[in-house]
């Protein structure tokens, strides 16, 4: 009995005050904005001021998977360093690969910043789902997880403001003026094309502008870690190990990196290649795409503390399933014109986009089934089935979709009928204490 106790102690996580959790969703926020910065100038940095081609360009956004394909090892580091340092490493990791961007010469200079950049996100991201799952409230984990995961879509539209404030003032305040004039319609389109128009980057102010958000973070990262609650003393907080009663949780989250990059190959391909959306239609989409995202991380949040993982699960599987299956009627068998289509299938866009969020369910099973002490070490093998499914099926997307085309999309309705037949292995119990 009393090893028992003594084993309940160590798995326990301590208790963290209330501010613990705003001052992670300040951190995620920040570090999602630094890293939508970068992503959104990668391209015409790469190609305007370095000259590379396209097999470079490649060779680049590849290394953006690699971290993700061996997260499964942060939870060996993890077993060394508590997790507010975790955090901290993470910040200045990220930190370092934009300033190693800014100073770059030439192909050599910006892949090692980028690898650093993706490495420093990659760790980010385990760590802190693993911080807010250990420090989230008994009662509503989900829900945390589900505020906290939504901070990364808010990003997306934070930086894209940030890009245009910066680099573009006077488009700016065309937009401003757009969005004020009496003829509602056509301000609106006006301003949906000013919005998307690529603005000029300076790369001088580019260079800047990294720096300062590289400085930005190591000092929050460095805040947050003085006043972090979450610090045992001389704990494990990680382990290399993959564990049986986890089969569900890894087969679902390679079965989510299924279905991300099906429809991240796809979806957007079929609109601009076959129905030519515009730029400022694209640039719309993804922005609607992105509140959507936002809405519904929290929405599944609150779903999963009022209903069973199980059960929320087998609801997002079964509508994306009927997403996926739209986009395949829509394109083969429902005689819209093309306009029709495409509206339609921006429609199932923004659907997916409200759906995307099923990670809030996978990581907040961990609070059932896994142990305080091997959080980060789970998260990190989840991400790793994540990535690797997303490498193998983009190949084996793009190789099919010659043959299949519009029948590609039947490929993701399958992987979530698979999905929905894992998540029956899900635990029905609905405590939200970490397992013991």
């Amino acid at each position: 009995m009393d090893s028992r106790a003594a084993s309940h102690n160590r798995e326990a996580p301590p208790s963290s005050p209330a501010g613990a959790l705003l001052g992670l969703g300040g951190i995620y926020f920040m570090l999602f904005l630094a890293y939508s910065l970068w992503r959104a100038t990668l391209h015409n940095n790469a190609v305007e001021n370095f000259g590379l081609g396209g097999d470079h360009i490649g060779y680049l956004f590849s290394l953006n998977y690699l971290p993700g394909v061996f997260c499964f090892l942060i939870g060996m580091v993890a077993t060394r360093l508590q997790l507010y340092r975790l955090v901290v490493s993470s910040c200045t990791l990220l930190s370092a690969g934009l300033v190693l961007a800014s100073l770059a010469h030439g192909f050599p200079g910006l892949a090692a910043g980028a690898l650093l950049v993706a490495l420093g996100f990659t760790v980010f991201y385990t760590t802190a789902s693993a911080l807010c799952l250990a420090s989230g409230p008994d009662n509503a984990v989900a829900s945390a997880l589900g505020r906290m995961k939504s901070l990364g879509p808010l990003s997306g539209l934070a930086a894209a403001v940030v890009i245009i404030w910066v680099f573009a003032p006077e488009q700016a305040r065309e937009v401003i003026s757009a969005l004020g004039s009496t003829d509602s319609v056509d301000s609106v389109r006006l301003a949906l094309q000013l919005f998307a128009e690529q603005p000029r980057i300076d790369f001088e102010k580019l260079d800047t502008l990294l720096v300062i958000m590289a400085f930005l973070l190591i000092l929050a990262g460095l805040l947050f870690g003085r006043t972090l609650a979450q610090r045992a003393e001389g704990g494990s907080y990680g382990r290399l190990r993959i564990r049986r009663e986890l089969a569900v949780y890894y087969a679902l989250n390679f079965l989510a990196g299924c279905r991300s990059a099906i429809f991240q190959a796809f979806a957007l391909f079929v609109m601009v290649k076959e129905f030519h959306l515009p730029v400022h239609a694209t640039a719309a989409l993804v922005l609607a795409g992105n509140i959507c995202s936002f809405l519904g991380y929290r929405c599944i949040g609150r779903a999963v503390v009022r209903f069973q993982c199980r059960a929320v699960l087998t609801v997002i599987y079964f509508l994306v399933m009927c997403n996926f299956l739209g986009f395949w009627f829509v394109l083969g068998w429902s005689g819209f014109g093309p306009g029709g289509t495409l509206l339609a299938l921006c429609g199932l866009f923004l659907i997916d986009s409200l759906l995307f969020g099923v990670s809030v369910v996978t990581d907040s099973y961990l609070r059932i089934t896994g142990e305080f002490s091997s959080y980060v070490g789970d998260i990190g093998a989840g991400m790793t089935c994540f990535s690797i499914a997303a490498v193998v099926m983009s190949m084996i997307g793009g190789a099919l979709w010659g043959p299949l085309q519009h029948n590609a999309f039947l490929l993701g309705a399958v992987v979530c009928v698979l999905a929905m037949i894992a998540g029956r292995g899900l635990h029905s119990r609905t405590a939200a204490a970490p397992a013991m």
